[in-house]
């Protein structure tokens, strides 16, 4: 490339030598200070070629139905700017591209449902790294269609969180477990209330034509399919949490079999207060002499962050934590 543009020089100061139009010293100056400004800035559009690009599909979460008309806002948690505007289209998934090293929360709205929000983070990215590919993240948010006398204060906090890990050098997505139980509920309070509706709707034809032992052995069957039902979910839910707090410990490093090692205290506990957050300090010391600050932190708009030091952990391990550090007390 060097050589290329240098004959080029060349050969204009050559040319301009022969008709005497410019001074060939001059000339070549010229030519290599506009080279080198060229090659200056094509190392830094080299540089900030990074992308983070977040493809968005909606559907409606009971009938499984793509949506149309959804909008779909990202906007940056330090300014509150809007950044990225768009509407959904059954057909086709929304790109929307977002920077490096900042904070974003994804809100997903449309008239007749209820909106769900989703935290997207891209600080520890290292952009300058050639070994780190520019990124497309998938993102398929189900939403549920608004009814009369149900509470959505639950999904007002983020779904979900999507980070960039270090160590994988690649995008993680964290589930809320507190958002996804309330989702989990609220769709068992549905298809309660679809079975109540269909039940009211056997016992009309019940009644009409079919004797009382008919009702009573379909009734029986039902409470047997729902305790079934019930039994399962139960081990579900349960085998999840020993899951999660296997997850939790492991994630601590700590050999728990070890007294000295699990007997901390709290050196104290403070709140502080910013213009857009609440965050809860918590310094603790370890029988051997490491200082460890726990915090969460309540951004305004309703996300939720746990940090053990400088890293982030989830809502089960920073909970699991202190309250081992406060029975030790």
């Amino acid at each position: 490339m060097i050589s290329f543009c240098k004959s080029l020089i060349d050969i204009f100061a050559a040319f301009c030598n022969k008709y005497k139009l410019l001074n060939p010293n001059i000339v070549n100056r010229f030519f290599i200070s506009l080279f080198f400004l060229v090659i200056s800035v094509l190392n830094v559009s080299a540089q900030n070629d990074w992308a983070f690009s977040v493809n968005v599909s909606i559907k409606d979460i009971e009938t499984k139905d793509q949506l149309n008309g959804v909008s779909i806002n990202i906007v940056d948690v330090i300014t509150k700017a809007r950044v990225h505007s768009a509407v959904s289209s059954a057909d086709q998934k929304i790109k929307l591209n977002l920077e490096a090293g900042k904070d974003y929360v994804l809100k997903i709205s449309k008239n007749g449902y209820v909106s769900k929000t989703i935290s997207i983070s891209t600080r520890n990215v290292p952009v300058f790294d050639k070994s780190i590919p520019s990124f497309i993240f998938d993102v398929s948010a189900d939403i549920f269609t608004e009814a009369p006398n149900e509470d959505y204060s639950a999904f007002r906090q983020a779904y979900g969180m999507i980070f960039f890990d270090e160590a994988k050098k690649d995008f993680l997505w964290i589930p809320n477990p507190d958002a996804k139980q309330k989702e989990e509920e609220l769709k068992e309070k549905r298809k309660e209330n679809r079975k109540k509706e269909e039940r009211s709707d056997r016992k009309d034809i019940k009644e009409e034509g079919k004797n009382e032992l008919e009702i009573l052995a379909a009734k029986k069957e039902e409470a047997l399919n729902r305790a079934k039902e019930r039994e399962l979910k139960r081990k579900d839910e349960q085998a999840f949490r020993e899951s999660m707090r296997e997850e939790a410990l492991a994630s601590f490093n700590v050999d728990y079999n070890a007294p000295r090692l699990l007997y901390a205290k709290v050196i104290n506990t403070e709140t502080v207060e910013k213009r857009n957050y609440i965050a809860t300090v918590t310094n603790v010391i370890f029988e051997d002499g490491r200082k460890v600050v726990f915090r969460k932190i309540v951004f305004d708009w309703g996300g939720i962050y746990y940090k053990q030091d400088l890293f982030d952990i989830t809502d089960l391990t920073y909970n699991l934590y202190i309250k081992i550090i406060v029975l030790q007390q």
